[in-house]
């Protein structure tokens, strides 16, 4: 505000106030520079957190599909397993009946 107030009490044709202004438009450049590249690193680190983010949702979802698998697996040989005991207990009542 007291650059500005400054920059109007000087005469238009003053060397100051034309080196002043050009400044202040460098200045300007540089700060339209720096939020531009700031917000592209801002969106390429946020794009690389969305990436992280999906490959962990799907690495769970990979850990969840094989702890389903394993638990159907193990529940598949409990039951040949209790279907080998029937077997074997209906073959020896069998043997008893027959003998």
């Amino acid at each position: 505000m007291m650059f500005s107030v400054m920059m109007q009490k000087m005469e238009d044709g003053d060397q100051m106030k034309q080196y002043l202004e050009m400044q202040k438009k460098d200045a300007e450049r540089e700060l339209a520079h720096f939020r531009d590249k700031s917000d592209k690193e801002k969106d390429r680190k946020l794009a690389d957190i969305e990436h992280e983010k999906e490959r962990k949702m799907q690495e769970l979802l990979d850990r969840q599909d094989r702890m389903f698998n394993w638990e159907d697996k193990v529940k598949r040989d409990e039951d040949k397993i209790m279907a080998q005991f029937r077997r074997q207990k209906e073959e020896m009542m069998a043997k008893k009946l027959a003998a």
